[in-house]
């Protein structure tokens, strides 16, 4: 029982120190003292752009040439949709499954085809 006590003691007043010195200091703790960023995690205080959905709206292709790429830096990554539900109707569109993914599918919003942005040099960065 005693060294439980000993020990309780011990950890308050690590804890005490502890707080006494971020405070002395000012230093609060940030993600970036206990993490190493990963490949493709932005330093702190920053921000990966990604633009979507479509390839309309993504552009920076000889068909699709009035979207985001045409008129901007290049974003850090695209979005585009595709389907996992073969059989199920949307929008009038009957899903095979993964379209737009290597083949152009349209929900209504756009064409999507995420093989042409994968494919297309202007997109290697993103």
């Amino acid at each position: 029982m005693k060294k439980m006590k000993y020990l309780a003691a011990a950890l308050l007043l690590g804890s005490f120190c502890l707080l006494s010195f971020i405070s002395i200091n000012d230093h609060r703790p940030v993600l970036s003292d206990f993490h190493k960023p990963g490949k493709f995690e932005p330093a702190d205080g920053k921000v990966i752009l990604f633009v979507g959905q479509e390839l309309e709206a993504i552009g920076g292709t000889e068909k699709y040439n009035d979207g985001y790429f045409d008129h901007f830096p290049a974003a850090g990554g695209v979005t585009e949709y595709t389907n996992f539900q073969p059989g199920i109707i949307s929008c009038g569109f009957t899903i095979k499954g993964l379209d737009g993914l290597t083949s152009l599918a349209d929900w209504g919003d756009g064409p999507e085809n995420m093989s042409v942005t994968i494919n297309n040099p202007h997109f290697k960065n993103s």
